[in-house]
């Protein structure tokens, strides 16, 4: 679990927040050394997110960290950061869409079709439960793009709720292979046999 300042009760003086956002500003070179449990990690997560809100392309962030419990670290206070805003956003979403019929209103859920590794998607797992807030009755994804297919398991784990159904994208667009016909009826199987054929 993320331990934040907030939750831990610490409190950071306000001239150690103004050189952790200086520090953390993409376009400054800094170089930051202090003791464990400092800051350290949270000024390289800020530093990545700014880069992410200036429009830089997540595989073209290099993080080195000593540890893999450091990076696994640093990349959830990442996604958590992003999953909050992303929270803040269902509300203003939800506002938006007031007094429209949700029987008549999908979300989609998309990670680019653009060819590339692919390998900087936020998992479904990880930003499900806030997309399930969303006031609509449908929600799209890509489930035969090869980076995403496996991802009909979250529906194992996560009950749909009663008002709402999936519509997975289950014919690839990523390649230039045509997909056999059982491959793809076995794709809507497994959804059918989790959430129902109706859902």
């Amino acid at each position: 679990m993320m331990r934040t300042a907030e939750r831990i009760g610490r409190v950071i003086p306000g001239d150690l927040r103004r050189l952790q956002i200086e520090a953390s500003d993409p376009a400054a070179s800094a170089w930051v050394a202090a003791n464990a449990g400092s800051g350290k990690t949270h000024v390289l997560a800020l530093r990545v997110i700014r880069l992410l809100l200036d429009g830089v392309d997540p595989a073209k962030i290099l993080c080195i960290t000593f540890t893999k419990a450091a990076a696994a670290n640093m990349a959830e206070r990442v996604f958590t950061t992003l999953g909050h805003w992303v929270t803040l956003d269902d509300e203003a979403l939800n506002h938006a869409i007031r007094g429209l019929p949700p029987d008549r209103i999908r979300l989609h859920l998309c990670w680019g079709s653009w060819h590339g590794p692919h390998v900087t998607d936020i998992p479904m797992r990880d930003i499900i439960e806030v997309v399930l807030q969303a006031n609509v009755g449908a929600i799209s994804f890509e489930a035969g793009n090869v980076r995403h297919e496996h991802e009909w398991r979250v529906w194992e784990e996560v009950k749909l709720p009663d008002d709402k159904i999936i519509l997975p994208g289950v014919v690839s667009h990523a390649t230039n292979v045509v997909e056999h016909p059982e491959l793809v009826a076995d794709r809507i199987c497994r959804f059918a046999d989790i959430v129902g054929r109706e859902r």
